[in-house]
């Protein structure tokens, strides 16, 4: 991997970690996505590497400290989803969007499911309503994220510039 994806992949992990953490007004809160979500899934289509799944896991650790969540609830649930991603794709990678956007909604599933019910096994749970609210703004952005990839893969694809 170049020196430039490796620079622009810290970039995007470390604005969604910042992007996780930041506040919103209390309205917007429950429709607050899962921007680590979104971003590792976004670069394990682009990239399928295995080191991606030790990416996954440092930035759940992460995430878990910057939440104060007990350590590893994310990190289990951000890994577990982003393994299953990547044995995905290899099929769901030239697929039309809305298949790749199915695959998502499904990851996101998974991994709202896990954290809920390692929340409820350390008794830390919340309602179980609250995170599935944000689903619907996750794939939003999921959408949109995954429309420019695609537009600037066709730009790039089809330039012949030597520079």
């Amino acid at each position: 991997m170049k020196i430039k994806t490796r620079l622009w992949l810290s970039l995007s992990i470390i604005a969604a970690l910042l992007a996780s953490i930041y506040p919103l007004p209390e309205v917007l809160s429950p429709w607050r996505p899962e921007w680590c979500l979104i971003v590792l899934c976004s670069w394990c289509l682009t990239y399928h590497k295995p080191w991606m799944v030790a990416v996954t896991w440092f930035t759940g650790i992460l995430l878990d400290t910057m939440r104060i969540t007990p350590l590893g609830v994310h990190a289990f649930a951000l890994t577990a989803a982003i393994m299953l991603f990547l044995t995905w794709q290899v099929r769901i990678r030239n697929q039309p969007l809305w298949q790749n956007m199915a695959a998502f909604i499904i990851i996101s599933i998974i991994y709202y499911g896990l954290l809920w019910l390692i929340g409820s096994i350390i008794g830390r749970s919340t309602q179980p309503y609250l995170p599935w609210s944000s689903l619907p703004a996750g794939f939003l952005f999921w959408f949109c994220i995954q429309f420019a990839c695609q537009k600037l893969s066709n730009e790039n694809r089809y330039s012949y510039n030597d520079s």
